[in-house]
């Protein structure tokens, strides 16, 4: 059986302070919610759809905003970077993956989508 999840993630700064939320974008149930202290990071992480390998954004807080970071992948496709634009750096791992940082880009706007067949969210030591 094939499941597929579409989860926006949001980040937001309320008298709580800086939440990052999961939460389905029709429905508007919340599957979690976590405190984002400035400095804080978390990954996404998904199998590509295509090549069928493990695929990672990581983020961090800054400023007040969600930063992409970093990535992490295991093979080249669809939508994977394929050469470093300035600035980035390339490592390539002991089990075969390549992590590329140095991206260091705010995301435009406060939320991601993220469609999938399997999508885990890790801030910390928790994963959902």
């Amino acid at each position: 059986m094939l499941f597929v999840i579409a989860v926006t993630v949001l980040f937001v700064l309320s008298p709580r302070g800086h939440r990052l939320i999961l939460s389905d974008p029709d429905t508007g149930r919340v599957y979690a919610e976590y405190p984002m202290a400035e400095g804080a990071a978390f990954s996404v992480s998904f199998v590509h759809s295509i090549n069928k390998t493990p695929y990672y954004d990581r983020y961090e807080i800054r400023d007040g905003q969600i930063w992409v970071t970093g990535l992490q992948y295991y093979s080249f496709g669809a939508g994977v970077p394929e050469e470093l634009d300035p600035g980035w750096q390339l490592t390539l791992l002991p089990d075969g993956g390549m992590l590329v940082t140095g991206l260091d880009t705010p995301l435009s706007i406060g939320w991601a989508r993220c469609t999938t067949t399997f999508c885990t969210w890790k801030t910390g030591r928790r994963s959902i």
